[in-house]
């Protein structure tokens, strides 16, 4: 039982650290989010420009903030790490009301100086809680920012996960970006803003809906080239938590009360062989005018006496569980811990409601049944084979395996879904290769490739403006034009927003991405060469579904001579997350004009731990120039294994619990059948008396668990179809009804069965008959 509980307040302070927890500011009911939906994204962000214009027209809230998530380098002396950061708008916390625990937090107004605000989270865990930090200067990227304030600890990132690390006005990021990045807040495409809102008094939810969406369709009329088909959307930000989360937090919470529910049935069992040996008491209690509703009383109350002692327990386990959550968690390449996870009043109060609600649970079955013990029967000294509470025993039993074996189809086909993240065909090398973030002058790139493949050890150097996978927020897009494609044959049709890479010859070779058709970018594709692309397949199937895409053309918006000649096809490889959806993408020759200020380098090495050539590349960087010092060295296993590690956790997780689920089952029914062996003893004596064998003893006994678990196989199977299909949306290269998994659980199952009625079945073998016709 306390096993089961403190299984829940863990998952509970799982999913509410990472889930759940609200904003941690006044009145959160108040906040709602903003997004532009539109065929492709129903919640889709705003730029900064739609941003401002929504703070400028809507008269439903008392005001409007937004944020983007980005990346920054901290340096430290000789240490240099990548934190996280939110870029917000200069009233963020004024309108969110959030006040600082030191020092003090930027706001609308302020022209001077870089400030910046650090995270709780971040103070304590890299500066140590120094009080002293407000006000000192840090240099984050290339510029230089003032501390100005420390945020308090209940106030957490505007996204489902975690906290951040420092929050910027826009002047301080474009500061740190050494003036980089003012497009991130002109450019009326640039979606990356979550965009809240705090409800003025007296305005509901559907008033300030309503204004949304009015003013979204003004806007369609007024910038038909970037925000047409696209409408508003205003919901409650507690909503959008759990919208974005229900599928994850509703299986987890699922699995765990199935455990607490198989647990529960143990005591139950339990406190039912109780009752069956107190029998006599209880008869006698009620011979002399006990009511029912009496004796049942005293057993709920016995039960929940037995609650309170496993919620204590469950309590201890649950805070020792806690504190080893970090250790399962996907860590971030290079950043910090996602979420802070904490044996907290809410989590306390939860614990506590459920082991009320499982007290009482367990504890229905026997007051029910010691209320109905008839007194007559038991006083005359009859047997209580046969009697009414054997069948309860066993429907018990019954709801154990089923139940089980629902926990174990789960994990088995969320191992499978893990397994295929690791195996399945994906598009990219299963090498690994060391990944360099390089910020430096754009002159200086190729010398940094040469530098770089000159290195003992290196094989190969790919560059590319973003690796696969590498945390950007969705990946670069660009607005294409296909020209002739029904697309954009209507008058006012909008370009298509299409995730690219701007790479070089060999960065497909290097990642392990195939070519299938047609050419590879070369060294004469630079300069004032012929324009050209490459396209993935589906971008091909898209636009080109019954000719060879070789050859045509497409139009990138916004560039010089942005009509590009396709050369080549190549596989579908993952953009931001090894399971998502394969989407079009197309490629760029890096040295023809789409060459960006930073630079992904792809180092192919020789040796088994490309990390151990981190030292000689950062050294070779700062050779060519002391300013492409890399922002980060990392493995691009690393970056899979991120983007792998939410199957890996709930893997980990439902397969902790399915063997929980599993023992207990075992423990229940080897409970069950040792009972029932008891109670059968003179039977028993009885046969072998009259002449069975000690094989056929033991044959009654696993007769008796064996059927009990293939009946409730046969009732947990359908249970548990109708639950891998709640949780399709969870699984990668597999469909919810998979087989294999469905047998080898009911296999487990009988095996479990078959191990926990052994010993009972040799006890019963050896059954001496002359002493077993003298038992009672």
């Amino acid at each position: 039982l306390a096993l089961g509980i403190g299984a829940n307040a863990t998952i509970f302070s799982l999913l509410d650290g990472m889930y759940l927890r609200p904003l941690g500011v006044p009145a959160p009911a108040e906040v709602v989010r903003v997004f532009l939906a539109h065929e492709e994204d129903p919640y889709g962000n705003l730029s900064y420009p739609e941003f401002r214009d929504l703070r400028a027209e809507a008269k439903s809230f008392t005001g409007v903030a937004a944020a983007m998530r980005r990346g920054a380098r901290y340096r430290d002396g000789e240490t240099t790490r990548i934190l996280l950061v939110n870029v917000a708008s200069p009233d963020f916390f004024q309108v969110m009301g959030v006040k600082p625990h030191l020092g003090r937090l930027f706001g609308a107004g302020e022209e001077d100086g870089a400030p910046i605000v650090v995270g709780y989270d971040a103070w304590q865990r890299v500066f140590g809680g120094d009080r002293n930090l407000v006000g000192r200067s840090l240099r984050l990227n290339r510029g230089t920012v003032t501390v100005a304030g420390i945020l308090p600890p209940e106030f957490r990132d505007t996204g489902v996960t975690g906290y951040r690390d420092f929050w910027a006005p826009p002047r301080t990021w474009m500061a740190m970006a050494g003036g980089e990045v003012a497009s991130d807040f002109e450019a009326r495409r640039f979606r990356v803003y979550d965009v809240l809102a705090r409800l003025r008094p007296g305005v509901s939810e559907a008033q300030a809906r309503a204004e949304v969406e009015t003013i979204a369709r003004r806007w369609e009329q007024a910038h038909p080239e970037s925000n047409k088909a696209r409408r508003g959307v205003l919901v409650t930000d507690f909503d959008w938590r759990w919208k974005n989360s229900k599928v994850t937090v509703g299986a987890m919470f699922g699995v765990v009360a199935l455990v607490i529910l198989i647990a529960s049935v143990n005591v139950a069992n339990l406190l039912l062989a109780r009752a069956e040996a107190r029998r006599r008491e209880i008869a006698i209690r009620t011979a002399i005018g006990a009511s029912r509703w009496r004796v049942a009383r005293q057993f709920l109350v016995e039960s929940l006496l037995l609650g309170g002692a496993g919620l204590a327990m469950s309590l201890v386990i649950a805070f020792w569980l806690i504190e080893a959550l970090p250790g399962i968690l996907p860590a971030t390449p290079g950043y910090a811990a996602p979420a802070r996870f904490e044996l907290d009043l809410r989590v306390t109060l939860a614990t506590l409601a459920v082991g009320l609600t499982t007290a009482l649970l367990f504890g229905l079955a026997p007051a029910w049944s010691a209320g109905r013990t008839p007194p007559a029967p038991v006083l005359k000294g009859e047997s209580a084979t046969g009697s009414h509470r054997v069948p309860l025993r066993n429907v018990l039993a019954l709801a154990q395996v089923a139940i089980s074996l629902v926990l174990v189809v789960a994990a088995g086909v969320l191992a499978l879904s893990f397994r295929n993240t690791r195996t399945a065909e994906l598009g990219f090398t299963r090498g690994d290769l060391l990944l360099a973030w390089v910020s430096g002058s754009q002159r200086f790139q190729e010398a940094a490739i040469q530098k770089i493949a000159a290195l003992p050890g290196v094989r190969r150097v790919g560059a590319g403006t973003r690796a696969p996978m590498s945390l950007s927020a969705g990946g670069m897009f660009l607005h294409v034009v296909v020209p002739g494609h029904p697309d954009f044959a209507a008058a006012g049709a909008r370009p298509a927003e299409i995730k690219f890479n701007a790479i070089d010859p060999n960065f497909l070779p290097v990642m392990g991405t195939r070519l299938l058709r047609g050419r590879n970018f070369t060294e004469q594709d630079r300069g004032e060469a012929p324009r050209v692309a490459l396209v993935n397949e589906t971008m091909a199937r898209r636009y080109w579904p019954n000719e060879d895409a070789i050859g045509k053309y497409l139009r990138v918006e916004g560039m010089a001579k942005g009509e590009c000649q396709i050369v080549g096809i190549v596989e579908n490889a993952p953009i931001n997350e090894v399971t998502e959806a394969r989407e079009p993408y197309f490629y760029l020759p890096f040295f023809q004009g789409a060459a960006r200020w930073e630079m992904t380098l792809l180092i192919e090495t020789a040796m088994p731990d490309p990390q151990s050539l981190a030292g000689a590349v950062r050294t070779s960087l700062v050779e060519v120039d002391r300013s492409m010092e890399p922002m980060s060295l990392l493995r691009f296993s690393d970056l899979v294994s991120y983007s792998t590690g939410p199957y890996r956790m709930k893997a980990q997780l439902v397969g902790a619990l399915g063997v929980l689920g599993l023992v207990l089952t075992a423990v229940g029914l080897y409970g069950v059948v040792a009972y029932s062996v008891s109670l059968r003893t003179r039977e028993i004596g009885i046969r072998m008396a009259l002449g069975a064998q000690t094989r056929q003893a033991a044959g009654l006994v696993l007769r008796q668990s064996l059927g009990l678990t293939a009946a409730g196989v046969a009732i947990g199977i359908p249970l548990a179809l109708a639950a891998t299909w709640k949780m399709a949306s969870l699984l990668f290269g597999l469909e919810p009804w998979h087989p294999p998994v469905f047998v080898a659980a009911a296999l487990v199952l009988l095996a479990a069965a078959f191990a926990a009625a052994w010993p009972s079945a040799r006890r019963a073998s050896r059954i001496e008959p002359v002493t077993a016709l003298r038992y009672e």
